[in-house]
């Protein structure tokens, strides 16, 4: 009933066993009238694929019979996207123009526009002063460690290849970067790190880290140093804070320090 309100005119020059007009928008499709009298297309006659994908029966994309098949392809897809809503019916129905008609299905699915509906977005937060206030380079930094990665040690006779890390400091207000290979992740090598990263960058005022074991023991050896100085030493030692957990769940801490040139003796 579809097919001959639609197709009027098609639907008599094939019954008539002629062919369909060729301004018709059927006619690069071939249509022909099965012996239940469908239309359907005759272009795929030498598919192996079955009957009714072969033969798709063609429907008109502005009846309303049209789209309550799409809705219930919808459906049944569990509402699905476009790419895959406009794929499917192609295994039984040819629907001419198929895109906008899936596209106004989908936008007026009820179930799709509420799972699609945009959550505020949450306003972010004023930057720390370290971030936003102009210093010289390292002075506030941030530290970690990657690896492990390959060394090559000793002389072209005597090559040894031994595990090694990298340790990356982060200026946290010119987002410099210094790069430092350490050969092992213990307190010693760490503090040996951080004498040569000071030798060339300059003494930092606050130092970020996660809780590396090596972080943690360097950020014990400072707080056992504030009670080996007396107040007339012109290295002060060093302050150590640990916050508490972040929002993410992560611990973190920061050695904070007051000394004027680290690595020198009183």
């Amino acid at each position: 009933m579809v097919q001959q309100t639609s197709y009027v005119q098609e639907m008599k020059d094939l019954l008539e066993h002629q062919e369909v007009a060729s301004t018709s928008s059927l006619k690069t499709l071939h249509p022909f009238i099965d012996q239940e009298g469908l239309l359907r297309v005759g272009q795929l006659q030498q598919s192996t694929l079955p009957y009714q994908a072969m033969h798709q029966m063609i429907l008109p994309s502005n009846h309303h019979f049209t789209r309550l098949i799409v809705s219930a392809e919808h459906i049944r897809l569990h509402h699905a996207g476009p790419q895959l809503l406009t794929a499917s019916p192609f295994e039984r129905y040819w629907i001419p123009r198929i895109r906008n008609l899936v596209k106004t299905v989908i936008h007026q699915c009820l179930i799709c526009y509420k799972f699609k509906a945009q959550a505020t977005q949450q306003l972010m937060g004023d930057l720390p002063p370290a971030w936003v206030q102009p210093s010289r380079p390292f002075l506030t930094t941030g530290v970690d460690s990657a690896g492990p990665i390959s060394l090559t040690l000793g002389t072209t006779r005597s090559r040894t290849i031994t595990k090694g890390y990298i340790t990356i400091f982060v200026c946290f207000v010119t987002r410099a970067v210094h790069i430092e290979v350490v050969t092992s992740l213990k307190t010693e090598a760490f503090l040996a790190l951080l004498r040569r990263f000071i030798a060339r960058r300059g003494k930092p005022k606050t130092i970020y880290s996660d809780s590396g074991t090596n972080f943690q023991g360097a950020s014990n050896h400072f707080m056992k140093s504030t009670t080996c100085f007396s107040p007339h030493h012109r290295w002060q030692g060093y302050r150590t804070s640990w916050p508490t957990k972040d929002v993410t769940g992560n611990s973190s801490h920061h050695m904070d320090h007051t000394s004027e040139d680290y690595g020198k003796q009183p």
